[in-house]
């Protein structure tokens, strides 16, 4: 059996052949028939979006070519968004919470960093 030494030159000569084989390959090999390659992916940072942002960030989350890199709500406590139904957002946070009492005193939708740590 003989044993094969290892060089530096004969290493960067396998490793080009195996990386210029995989870049003939077509993607759909490599990453199956749904595969979107991160170049070819939409990212996007939720800076500051309030309500409406929360309403938009779902769908977004369910597209593979779109990727949600940050969220971030700058207000630490508002209750002040305009809301698309009377108490329309506090409503479906109560229920999700299962709290009737959540913010029942608010003057619109109750928004914020403190507030969607609670």
């Amino acid at each position: 059996m003989s044993k094969r030494i290892w060089n530096r030159r004969r290493f960067l000569e396998t490793a080009g052949a195996a990386a210029g084989a995989a870049m003939l390959a077509p993607r759909e090999v490599l990453g199956g028939p749904r595969f979107v390659p991160p170049s070819e992916k939409i990212h996007i940072a939720y800076v500051g979006c309030g309500t409406q942002g929360l309403r938009q960030l779902k769908p977004a989350l369910e597209k593979p070519e779109v990727r949600i890199v940050a969220v971030c709500d700058p207000n630490r406590k508002s209750d002040d968004y305009p809301e698309w139904g009377r108490h329309e957002l506090n409503q479906k946070v109560r229920k999700f919470l299962g709290d009737d009492n959540w913010a029942r005193n608010a003057r619109g939708g109750l928004c914020g960093r403190e507030v969607g740590q609670e």
